[in-house]
């Protein structure tokens, strides 16, 4: 997906483009819409420097089983190489 904002609509902001997914990432998961984990994807950061940024932001980070699930199969993955 691809999304245009005209410039003169950002204009007086300072945002960068990966400043603006991380927005989007946390935006979504605070909506519920995403996984902790899909978000990070999102935001192109890795999980534990993602949940860094949910802290700095002072939102709470929440471990459900689709976090324990994901978090298991990378254990897998892992121990597979």
């Amino acid at each position: 997906m691809n999304i245009t904002i005209a410039d003169e609509l950002l204009h007086g902001i300072e945002l960068s483009a990966d400043a603006a997914r991380v927005d989007f990432a946390v935006g979504l998961l605070t909506e519920g819409k995403i996984t902790r984990q899909r978000a990070a994807r999102i935001a192109g950061l890795d999980d534990l420097t993602f949940i860094r940024e949910l802290q700095r932001r002072q939102i709470r980070v929440v471990f459900d089983t689709d976090d324990l699930a994901d978090d298991l199969r990378t254990l897998e993955q892992l121990r597979n190489k």
